[in-house]
């Protein structure tokens, strides 16, 4: 019902017509007669207004919208989706990600299996040693009880320690009568580390010293002052990079700002022989 003449109609876009003899929108009459608010989203921003007076959930700036976006599920959609996935990977142990063949080979970990084959013994790969979990070790000696993983910086913390996640798998799995060695990879290219490790599962008492020292990424400066790693191909940042390999030399952004006010985008790029896409680009890269 229109509250100006008290007139009744069927819906909003009735209503929406007979407000233009009031000179009024649909919105300005809810906010004027129906005390509507307009939401607000979490930055703060008012929400943005879809249809007669239909708000969107967001301002609809790409970083509220993008956390809109991600799917939040409950405690009990979780608990439900990891059973759900345990279920099916113990009716499906061979496709589990670490069962696929395009499973990420690791060099030093085959290196390592290569001297256990030359010294005549004999291993399991990627076993799963517990029937409730699904992990699994790279090399494993069934009849000796004797585990071996080969791993990577990503498996430590700054202190050279195993990070929480691995220290409890290695508990678990040492718990049901394993011995599980966890070695950096570095140690498989020290021979006097490698023979010693034989000796063990040998069955010989030897000292074996795990500690390791993590190779750190050296890093240097470009000729612009950016941080560069020591190992880049070009020697230079990608910035630096960029300018380099350009087949067109760029006005300032004063010249482009006049050209574009006075050719447009698409003139701006035929004067200087690139598309009117690259003009947006230099802007947006300037600014």
């Amino acid at each position: 019902m229109c509250k100006i003449c008290k007139i009744e109609f069927k819906n909003k876009n009735s209503l929406a017509k007979h407000l233009r003899i009031h000179n009024l929108s649909l919105i300005d009459y809810y906010i004027k007669y129906e005390n509507l608010e307009i939401p607000k989203c979490k930055c703060g921003n008012s929400c943005k207004l879809r249809k007669g007076i239909e708000f969107t959930k967001t301002c609809c700036e790409y970083k509220c919208k993008s956390e809109q976006s991600k799917r939040k599920h409950s405690e009990e959609s979780k608990k439900l989706i990891s059973e759900k996935r345990i279920e099916w990977l113990q009716n499906n142990p061979d496709k589990h990600p670490w069962k696929k063949n395009t499973k990420f080979i690791s060099i030093p970990c085959e290196i390592l299996k290569n001297n256990f084959i030359e010294n005549g013994l004999y291993f399991e790969t990627e076993l799963q040693p517990l029937n409730d979990r699904f992990y699994s070790i790279d090399i494993a000696f069934i009849d000796k009880g004797i585990g071996i993983e080969v791993n990577g910086n990503q498996h430590y913390d700054e202190n050279n320690e195993l990070k929480p996640y691995y220290k409890e798998r290695k508990l678990l799995i040492e718990e049901k009568g394993w011995k599980l060695y966890d070695i950096h990879y570095t140690k498989v290219y020290d021979l006097e580390f490698v023979n010693s490790l034989i000796k063990i599962i040998n069955g010989e008492k030897v000292n074996i010293n795990l500690d390791f020292i993590r190779k750190k990424e050296c890093i240097k400066n470009c000729n612009c002052g950016s941080i560069i790693r020591e190992y880049s191909k070009t020697g230079i940042c990608k910035k630096c990079a960029s300018i380099k390999t350009r087949k067109v030399e760029r006005p300032s952004i004063i010249q482009l700002k006049i050209d574009i006010k006075e050719l447009g985008y698409c003139g701006t790029g035929r004067k200087y022989g690139v598309s009117d896409n690259a003009i947006r680009k230099w802007i947006k890269l300037v600014l």
